[in-house]
């Protein structure tokens, strides 16, 4: 291998995103991945025949609208290589084993009055949670945005927080107790149980309480942000940035160690 400044192990979308900002800064990098085509989960492949695109693993990719790759398009993955998202509506239709059916919508209002066929105080208690988020988001992003181990803690936030307390306690809760605390009926705890297990984290768990806030009130703005396309046109962009600027990538070739 000629000298390179980076190997990058590994060409799933957030190795991606990491040569694609060492490469803007001027950096040579080689992307290496033991599969035969970049992006890892975030794949669309014609596992069916020419023609047919499956999402082999991702398709939603709500959290990353939020990180300034896409949101100030800081690589121009939008405005140069084409990455759209869409939004769809209803954002969920969920189907419960005694034959009733859930529904939430972008609409917010219309989402609130399909929990009241259920329970009033439940449709209440969805839109004060959809609410409170608001005063969470920012908080959120204080702690997760910064570089690891120099960012402010959650809970040094938290401190200085009118409701700090209520927060820190939600956050020692798990997803399933905060359900059970704020809703009522059985249905909407089924749906808001499905919603909070988005992450494959077992809802029982201790510190899972913020989960039925995090991911159901994003969803509700946004839905859940599906690239037009298929969820491979964020890796298409990435890769294209990249090869746009010299990388090289090394496919079927399996990283055995690190050394560090």
């Amino acid at each position: 291998m000629a000298a390179v400044d980076f190997v990058i192990a590994g060409a799933g979308h957030n190795s991606l995103v990491t040569a694609c900002y060492l490469a803007k800064a001027g950096y040579s990098c080689t992307i290496l991945d033991a599969r035969p085509i970049p992006g890892g989960g975030c794949a669309t492949e014609e596992i069916l025949g020419p023609g047919y695109g499956i999402d082999t693993c991702s398709t939603g990719h709500t959290l990353i609208l939020q990180n300034p790759l896409i949101r100030l398009d800081e690589l121009g993955l939008v405005e140069e290589y084409g990455l759209s998202y869409l939004h769809p509506d209803p954002v969920a239709h969920v189907a419960l084993p005694d034959g009733e059916q859930i529904t939430m919508s972008l609409d917010l209002d219309a989402t609130v009055a399909e929990f009241a066929r259920y329970s009033q105080q439940d449709a209440e208690s969805y839109a004060r949670l959809i609410s409170e988020f608001d005063e969470l988001r920012p908080l959120l992003g204080d702690a997760r945005s910064g570089p690891v181990g120099m960012a402010p803690s959650m809970r040094d936030l938290l401190r200085d927080h009118p409701r700090g307390g209520i927060w820190a306690r939600r956050m020692a809760m798990s997803a399933r107790d905060v359900i059970l605390h704020e809703f009522t009926s059985p249905h909407v705890r089924a749906f808001m149980g499905w919603m909070a297990f988005q992450t494959a984290v077992p809802i029982d768990q201790a510190g899972t309480g913020f989960l039925p806030y995090q991911i159901t009130a994003p969803r509700q703005a946004r839905s859940w942000s599906i690239p037009k396309g298929g969820s491979g046109r964020l890796t298409d962009a990435l890769v294209g940035f990249l090869v746009n600027r010299g990388a090289e990538f090394r496919y079927e070739a399996r990283v055995e160690s690190l050394i560090l």
